[in-house]
């Protein structure tokens, strides 16, 4: 009971301490601090992200983790991804499926972007201390969604787990043409997003769609769209999105 009534209070989330006292900060931080300022969403959800790398920088990376991203090289590779091919990770974050994916390619055939310049760099730890050097991989710390900083580039898979989830509609559009230029001419971009009945918010950093929207969204920014079946982690919905004609 006393162990329950602990979690109800401090719990890190849907606790009372979350929705009473972080959320409610969160969202004063993001007007005052960004909103007003003209800063943007994505100036705000770095900052967020990075402070919880801080938060959590002598706390080991978990097994259970590290798992989830053999789970996304092993899913690209029942979807014909092979050691030759060029892979854009957007959204890396730890690099929990770069190590995995880079593991798997052949050298260079790796790029991993986040806005997080913190988690990048524990990420770079983690492949170093797994074995794998510096000059095997690619990686950026990107401050908006244009992907700029890949001009020139192109890449036959494209792979975005659990980040359209945490991005507003506008970004989401930036990101898809900029993605879309990125693409091989025969490339996929695989993404998830988080399935509603109607367009949602929630947390302030969780973005609900419905498939509609999405498949419209994808639309719109000159790709195709076509969910995939056999994904089953988390919950999300996996699309995969190729240049339409």
């Amino acid at each position: 009971m006393i162990e329950t009534i602990k979690k109800a209070l401090r719990g890190r989330h849907n606790s009372l301490r979350y929705k009473f006292f972080v959320l409610p900060r969160e969202w004063l931080i993001y007007f005052l601090a960004y909103r007003l300022r003209g800063r943007s969403w994505v100036d705000f959800y770095a900052h967020r992200l990075d402070a919880y790398v801080a938060g959590d920088a002598n706390r080991p990376v978990s097994q259970r983790y590290l798992g989830g991203g053999q789970i996304h090289r092993d899913y690209l590779v029942a979807h014909g991804l092979l050691a030759h091919h060029r892979l854009l990770d957007f959204g890396c974050g730890m690099l929990r499926s770069g190590l995995h994916f880079i593991r798997y390619l052949d050298d260079n055939r790796y790029v991993g972007v986040d806005i997080s310049g913190h988690r990048v760099e524990r990420g770079i730890r983690l492949l170093s201390d797994h074995g794998i050097p510096a000059d095997r991989f690619e990686t950026h710390v990107v401050g908006d969604c244009r992907l700029r900083e890949l001009t020139g580039q192109t890449f036959d898979y494209v792979w975005a787990n659990s980040v359209v989830t945490h991005m507003p509609e506008s970004d989401v559009r930036t990101a898809f043409r900029a993605i879309r230029g990125l693409l091989a001419p025969d490339g996929a971009f695989y993404f998830t997003f988080a399935e509603a009945d109607r367009r949602r918010r929630m947390n302030i950093k969780d973005f609900w769609y419905t498939r509609a929207d999405m498949q419209a969204l994808c639309a719109d920014c000159g790709l195709d769209f076509a969910v995939q079946e056999d994904w089953r982690d988390r919950g999300d919905v996996m699309v995969c999105a190729r240049r339409a004609n």
